[in-house]
C-alpha cells in the first residue's frame, strides 16, 4: 500500500468562494475530512469482505 504524505501549506480560497483565514477552523476542517475519509474507506472495506464471503 502506498500512502502519500501532503502538506498544506497555504489556501487562497474554495470552490464556494470563500477565503479560509483561521488556522484552528482549517485543522478542524481537514480532521473532520481525514475522519470521514477513513471512516468511508473502513465501510467499503467491510462491504467488500462481506462480498467475498458470498
Amino acid at each position: 500500500m502506498k500512502i502519500s504524505i501532503i502538506e498544506l501549506i497555504r489556501i487562497e480560497g474554495t470552490k464556494l468562494g470563500f477565503k479560509i483565514d483561521d488556522k484552528e477552523l482549517l485543522d478542524y476542517l481537514v480532521s473532520t475530512w481525514k475522519y470521514c475519509d477513513l471512516v468511508n474507506h473502513s465501510v467499503q472495506m467491510h462491504e467488500m469482505g462481506i462480498k467475498s464471503k458470498i
